[in-house]
């Protein structure tokens, strides 16, 4: 075998060309005031590996670590160590140890903005110009649109006119259609009739050949639609192999748009109260739009999409990866729901959200939107955060560090998200919900993915950031096994060795199979896990144990690059 072999990953000359076409409309995109995009993607770099797994373009960024590939199952049979955890105290002790605060927070503005959102009252009505018989119907929706489009386009506003032009009624009719049926097919889903019909009253539906994205809603609550970047999107969607489940990918498009109408229910469209979706706010009279939560909004849209189709995410990987990464960090509490957090960006206020997401006291209601608010810094462009900083620190930022510092925060979000996670799974294994060994080295390795995912450790620039945290998640996975091998009459070193050579898929001669057994969490759960594991890509993953041995080598003065 040839050591030195490369083979490309995931690239075709027909996406170079997509991608490109694609990012050519960008200097137009700023003309209109985007809240949600349905873009044509995150443009993919290709990468290189060894038929070994060992990265080695040396000019690439990334450290020369040996890489790991857990999603290759091994010729072994499924193996069961029963386990118990009595002295589970010292591994929560261990974990309070840390301090978990954002750093940044202190300019997140989240007082005065919440101060903001309790003075904002108003109250809906419904609307009959949409309702039949308690349903939206889309026929009366469709001339609703008509006459809205009509009265918008007569305002004679230069950004309308110069960008929008009238859409087909074909197209028209098709979207008030798929409105209609989305939201009276679940409406347990969403906001009550009244916020969802007085909302719908509001809609205009037009074309926009310039934008980049291929859909969007603005802050007018104005559907747009490119046919031309669809038709693109579409052909990107073909090349990843996203568009083979009978789903057509302008329903997809439109889906997620129209899930975003539905996030818009709380939108009372009076200009001083600024942008309202879900329980995200947007306040043009705060220094920082501490509850505008941009990537949770594309991210819940997705997902709501693709279970109103039945078919799987065509867009926002990294949202929904954000997503994922808080339902695991709670996938070990018993009363949390999965769709929790999809489900709470359709809700009409901000205690509503907190009462579907089980969140109680007034401290971890701070942590939550101080989470929330430290994901969107590191999703988007947060330009009022940006210059609040500035203007308190008396500096202005250049990019390098505003990246800089959305790392380092980044690094604290997983931190905050992995104490969670390891103090639910302590908690399981000393309850006896988890029996035995083999499903902790699943969990643990698991998590040890997802950290990765979000903090790309294996590259130089990651890795400056993390290795702090890496250090500290290797103390708490320590800790875990050591606690285990003492409650269980088990040499620690044995411990330890068993989980750096674990396997978390095996192949029996049959079947491959995950080496765990998560049953006690039921059926969703469990297969919720096993999906996340199957979402990451492991392209760069390196197993903790490995980069705590590249940290050592550097401390000691070997340099490995």
């Amino acid at each position: 075998m040839d050591k030195n072999k490369k083979y490309k990953l995931n690239k075709t000359f027909k996406k170079i060309v997509v991608v490109t076409l694609s990012t050519s409309f960008l200097a137009t995109a700023g003309m209109v005031k985007l809240v949600h995009d349905y873009s044509t993607g995150d443009k993919e770099t290709s990468t290189y590996v060894s038929q070994q797994n060992n990265y080695i373009d040396g000019d690439d960024g990334y450290l020369d670590v040996n890489l790991s590939d857990e999603k290759e199952p091994v010729q072994e049979n499924k193996t069961i160590t029963k386990i118990t955890l009595d002295s589970s105290s010292s591994v929560l002790e261990e974990l309070d140890g840390y301090d978990y605060d954002f750093s940044m927070s202190e300019y997140y503005d989240l007082c005065n903005t919440l101060q903001v959102y309790q003075n904002t009252k108003y109250n809906k009505k419904q609307n009959f110009d949409v309702i039949t018989n308690g349903n939206i119907d889309s026929e009366k929706l469709y001339e609703v649109v008509i006459n809205n489009n009509e009265a918008y386009m007569n305002q004679g506003m230069d950004s309308v006119n110069s960008f929008f032009s009238e859409a087909s009624t074909s197209d028209i009719k098709k979207i008030c259609d798929l409105v209609a049926k989305a939201y009276n097919e679940n409406k347990s889903s969403y906001d009550d009739i009244n916020s969802i019909s007085e909302t719908l009253s509001h809609l205009k539906i037009f074309q926009n050949n310039t934008t980049s994205a291929s859909a969007y809603v603005n802050d007018d609550l104005v559907f747009v639609f490119n046919p031309t970047m669809m038709g693109m999107f579409s052909d990107m969607q073909d090349i990843r192999g996203n568009s083979n489940d009978g789903v057509s990918v302008d329903s997809t498009i439109f889906i997620h748009e129209i899930m975003h109408l539905f996030q818009n229910a709380s939108n009372d469209f009076v200009d001083e109260n600024g942008i309202e979706a879900g329980f995200c706010r947007k306040y043009e009279n705060v220094n920082v739009n501490s509850l505008w939560n941009s990537w949770l909004l594309e991210g819940a849209a997705e997902l709501k999409m693709t279970d109103t189709l039945n078919t799987t995410p065509k867009n926002y990987d990294k949202k929904i990866s954000y997503m994922r990464s808080y339902n695991l960090s709670r996938i070990f509490e018993k009363d949390y729901d999965v769709d929790s957090l999809v489900d709470s960006t359709f809700c009409n206020n901000i205690e509503e959200v907190f009462n579907i997401l089980g969140i109680k006291d007034e401290k971890s209601k701070e942590e939550f939107l101080e989470l929330m608010y430290s994901i969107e810094i590191t999703q988007s462009e947060t330009n009022d955060f940006w210059k609040y900083y500035e203007r308190k620190n008396n500096i202005t930022l250049n990019d390098d560090e505003k990246e800089s510092l959305r790392m380092n925060i980044r690094t604290e979000v997983i931190k905050s998200l992995s104490r969670n996670f390891y103090q639910g799974l302590i908690k399981d294994v000393s309850s006896g919900k988890i029996k035995d060994l083999e499903t902790v080295f699943f969990l643990l390795r698991l998590w040890e993915m997802d950290c990765c995912n979000h903090l790309d450790y294996t590259s130089k620039k990651g890795f400056a950031h993390a290795e702090d945290f890496l250090k500290w998640q290797y103390q708490i996975e320590k800790t875990i096994l050591e606690s285990i091998s003492i409650d269980n009459d088990l040499s620690n070193d044995e411990v330890v060795q068993k989980f750096n050579n674990y396997h978390m898929k095996v192949y029996d001669g049959v079947d491959e199979v995950f080496n765990a057994d998560l049953s006690s969490y039921g059926d969703e759960k469990e297969n919720y896990i096993y999906s996340s594991f199957n979402s990451y890509s492991i392209t760069h993953y390196a197993k903790l144990e490995t980069m705590i041995d590249y940290s050592n080598s550097i401390s000691n003065g070997v340099s490995k690059n």
